[in-house]
């Protein structure tokens, strides 16, 4: 059969003008329909998994803050309660503070919560060591709780495990 084609044959012209090109197209088509959506598609989710992470460590380091922070309110006005007591503003004071070291432990432990679900086990371990230290802390008296250097410590361990994370 190819020894009957000639230069000047259509279908010699076809097999050397045209089948390269159809195999060009083809194989082109297969790349840009199948597998360029596929990595295009793997690379979308692991951005967005990037940016769900880092908004979570966002908010983890700022209820930490805004956690220690009430903490450290919470202590000094009852330092001062002990050394001297409050008057009726200062006890309104105390409750505002306990009020808003509620609100800021329920904050940091939704964000940690939500944590564990998008960082992997070396930080859900980190987290989880925290909420046990944190719920021993939570039924001791004010005057034998330890001093928010404690505090800043555990912020530090868990931030860092985040941090390491987001690093990868």
């Amino acid at each position: 059969m190819w020894s009957q084609l000639n230069d000047k044959s259509i279908a010699f012209i076809a097999l050397k003008d045209w089948v390269p090109s159809l195999i060009t197209i083809i194989i082109g088509g297969i790349f840009a329909s199948i597998i360029l959506p596929a990595w295009q598609g793997r690379y979308m989710r692991t951005k967005a998994l990037a940016t769900r992470r880092l908004e979570i460590a966002e908010s983890v380091t700022k209820n930490f803050q805004k956690y220690v922070t009430a903490w450290k309110r919470l202590m000094a006005i009852s330092v001062l309660e002990e050394e001297s007591g409050l008057n009726e503003e200062q006890k309104q004071t105390k409750i505002g503070f306990v009020m808003a070291r509620n609100a800021s432990r329920d904050a940091l432990l939704e964000s940690l919560a939500i944590s564990r679900l998008y960082f992997p086990e070396t930080c859900s371990e980190v987290v989880q060591s925290f909420c046990k230290w944190d719920e021993d802390r939570s039924i001791e008296r004010l005057d034998k709780l330890p001093q928010i250097a404690a505090w800043r410590e555990w912020e530090q361990r868990v931030l860092q495990s985040l941090n390491r994370e987001l690093m990868k």
